[in-house]
């Protein structure tokens, strides 16, 4: 579900940075005359010419990690970027990488992009060196060395090159196409913005319990107040490729006696002949709780319980029924989540207001927190067993994930699935914005952590579910392209992803 927003988009924050940061333009108190370009030229100094030159020089385009799609604000000139700030540089060697040599139409890459700032093997590296290095990875001149002159190097020479590129693009100009529009990966739904998707597979046909994102005057902070979801919407698919039919709302912030706001992130089971939701919402103490709601059909409408159910707590249910029919709820997410205001104590869970907020264990000797988990009652309207935590170790699997190594971390919107005979836990890492999964032996645990599956995509937050059908596997979330980067306006997408002889997920 949505996580709380450390920081803005590199596409918003840029824009304000860039516009900030521009001298006005204040008019003369002397009649106006046109200027030559001569007399123009003279009010500088001719030590400046070169340098002036220089900030002139155009920018190559800046493009996504996973989409491949250029940044749709990025300053143009070298004198624009200088604007940005350090931290919004790191942001966007997070999100963006340079495809390198750039091309005008740089989604044509059949590719992986790789990055060049950030890597496994960079962690050493300091922050002024990778500065450095971002800078020549979008196209600035001497940035790993020290300005000198060369003959041989001049930003002509690099605009001659890339005028030269599409040239063998050409030769292969249908091969690229058809790559393009197999990759462009459009939004599922556009006519609402949805968010968080719960992706099933019900009587043959796909159905998805998303997350229903609209627009708010609400500020943007770290405990996710702008995500002021009020309902939910069901949509299906008789296939990947056909149409998305959208079934209306199935269900209101009215319609849940024991919720106060905030329909975040939910999800869906089947089982005994009915339908299940499960939904997280502030309760009247604005406290973070899961109830359910019952339904004859898979599209609904659903129908809330008086109350939540007992025992639960935080955010990003998501229901799993095992092949011999026992069901669990998996559940959790930190700071705006409140999944760190929960401690154990005398036998129970407690809540602990002081810690609400952008907040979580951090320092050299800390654990990460885990997820939590319960065995659901078979009626599916509470649970069978404590809620205990789901430990996921490292790659060793023996060593605990650390609180401050937020590249593994659990932080939100756990998914549960199967695959050949072991089990698969996914979710999001929160502030780093990937999706990673570990695999284990046992719904309850413990996992091995062995990676990544969706690097960052356009937007702070990062939610999924994976589901066969048709045959074949998909992953399902979304990002903020649609709304051209506006955190709290999501849209769904999907990928279809293949397991390799060890099990190891990859993207398609």
């Amino acid at each position: 579900m949505p996580e709380a927003r450390a920081s803005s988009p590199p596409s918003r924050t840029m824009v304000k940075s860039t516009s900030s940061t521009t001298p006005e333009r204040r008019v003369a108190c002397c009649p106006t005359t046109t200027s030559t370009t001569d007399e123009k030229r003279r009010r500088h100094h001719p030590c400046f010419a070169l340098t002036l030159a220089h900030l002139r020089s155009h920018l190559y385009p800046l493009v996504s990690s996973t989409t491949a799609l250029a940044h749709p604000e990025f300053p143009t000139t070298l004198l624009a970027y200088h604007l940005l700030t350090s931290r919004q540089l790191d942001e966007l060697a997070i999100h963006y990488h340079q495809v390198w040599p750039p091309t005008p139409a740089t989604s044509y890459y059949p590719v992986v992009i790789p990055p060049w700032v950030g890597t496994e093997n960079e962690k050493g590296v300091d922050i002024e060196t990778k500065r450095r290095r971002f800078g020549r990875f979008i196209g600035l001149q001497r940035c790993e060395t020290p300005a000198r002159e060369e003959e041989s190097y001049s930003w002509e020479m690099e605009q001659k090159t890339v005028t030269e590129l599409p040239e063998p693009m050409n030769q292969h100009e249908e091969q690229f196409q058809s790559f393009k529009m197999a990759n462009s990966n459009p939004p599922l739904i556009t006519h609402i913005y949805t968010a968080d998707p719960s992706a099933h597979v019900f009587n043959n046909k796909l159905y998805i319990y998303p997350s229903h994102d609209r627009e708010t005057d609400i500020q943007f902070n770290d405990n996710g107040d702008q995500y002021d979801m009020a309902d939910y919407h069901v949509f299906s698919m008789e296939s990947i490729s056909g149409p998305v039919t959208d079934h209306g709302t199935v269900l209101t912030l009215a319609d849940v006696p024991w919720a106060s706001k905030q329909l975040w992130a939910p999800d869906a089971a089947s089982k005994n002949g009915k339908y299940y939701l499960y939904l997280p919402a502030r309760d009247h103490d604005g406290i973070f709780r899961i109830g359910v709601a019952v339904a004859e059909k898979p599209e609904g409408p659903f129908t809330a319980r008086e109350s939540f159910i007992p025992g639960s707590y935080s955010i990003d249910p998501a229901s799993f029924v095992d092949d011999d029919g026992t069901a669990y709820l998996y559940f959790g997410g930190i700071w705006g989540g409140q999944l760190q205001c929960w401690s154990k104590r005398d036998g129970g869970w407690v809540f602990d207001a002081s810690k609400t907020g952008p907040q979580e264990p951090s320092g050299s000797n800390e654990l990460a927190l885990h997820a939590r988990v319960a065995q659901l009652t078979d009626d599916m309207l509470g649970f069978a067993s404590p809620v205990q935590e789901l430990v996921v170790l490292d790659r060793d699997g023996e060593s605990p994930i650390m609180a401050d190594d937020h590249e593994k971390r659990f932080f939100e919107a756990s998914w549960m699935h199967k695959y050949n005979g072991t089990y698969y836990f996914s979710y999001s890492t929160g502030d780093t914005h990937y999706i990673a999964y570990a695999t284990g032996e046992s719904p309850l645990g413990p996992f091995r952590y062995r990676g990544r599956i969706l690097e960052p995509v356009l937007g702070w937050t990062t939610h999924h579910s994976i589901v066969e059908f048709g045959g074949r596997w998909w992953i399902f979330y979304h990002d903020c392209e649609l709304s051209k980067g506006v955190d709290h306006l999501r849209s769904v997408k999907v990928r279809e992803i293949k397991y390799d002889d060890q099990g190891e997920i990859y993207l398609v």
